[in-house]
């Protein structure tokens, strides 16, 4: 019984993130939702699709990929799990002639999915890496909603622009484990609706910690 309450609360928090991701202006076919500021991004469907108004003065067009990394290691600290690299975006159905520059990280352990996506994209070509990690991105909610416990983080995941560059994100290490731990511990009896959001809210803060670091260290 105690897994099927855990179980059917993962369910309610990648639903939750759904409905975050969607809510915004009432009777708007594409509807705003929080993103770091001066970014507007709206979604349509499951798709994320950044529409930057960018950072004061625009954003630099010659940061490496590896000091962008950098700055989102430094914001997340031990929250920061991936390690493991691919040498191609081939899995992405992103070709070569759509990128300068590509980092592309995922966990040593492959039970957990965190992730870090940055490609630098040849000027014009923004959009198609934009597209193909939003179909990425629904390829991973299609593909592992038999995983409840990674639901969560994917339904939460971002995909953003900035200037040149097209990042995915998709973090959370294990804080929402701990928050909830945490209000167990303070003698909290959390509903599952309350446990949900709980998890949502955790999740949607290290994505926004990365995405604050990224622009920081992109901005002019």
């Amino acid at each position: 019984m105690k897994n099927l309450k855990k179980v059917t609360s993962l369910i309610l928090t990648g639903m939750l993130c759904a409905a975050l991701a969607a809510c915004g202006k009432a009777k708007e076919e594409n509807n705003a939702v929080f993103t770091p500021d001066n970014e507007n991004t709206t979604v349509v469907g499951q798709e994320t699709s950044s529409v930057q108004e960018g950072a004061e003065g625009g954003y630099k067009n010659d940061v490496a990929v590896a000091d962008i990394e950098a700055a989102v290691v430094q914001a997340l600290g031990e929250n920061y799990w991936p390690q493991a690299e691919f040498d191609s975006l081939e899995s992405l159905e992103i070709t070569s002639d759509l990128y300068e520059e590509f980092l592309y990280k995922v966990p040593m352990i492959n039970v957990n999915v965190d992730t870090l996506i940055v490609i630098k994209a040849v000027e014009g070509k923004e959009a198609e890496v934009e597209e193909k990690l939003n179909q990425f991105r629904d390829r991973n909610i299609n593909e592992l909603m038999q995983y409840p416990m990674n639901l969560p983080k994917i339904q939460c995941s971002q995909v953003q622009v900035f200037g040149n560059y097209v990042v995915f994100v998709q973090f959370g290490a294990d804080e929402a484990s701990k928050a909830i731990q945490a209000a167990e511990a303070e003698g909290k009896n959390l509903t599952e609706d309350e446990l949900a959001k709980l998890e949502m809210d955790v999740i949607n803060e290290q994505n926004e910690i990365a995405l604050e670091a990224i622009k920081n260290v992109l901005a002019k």
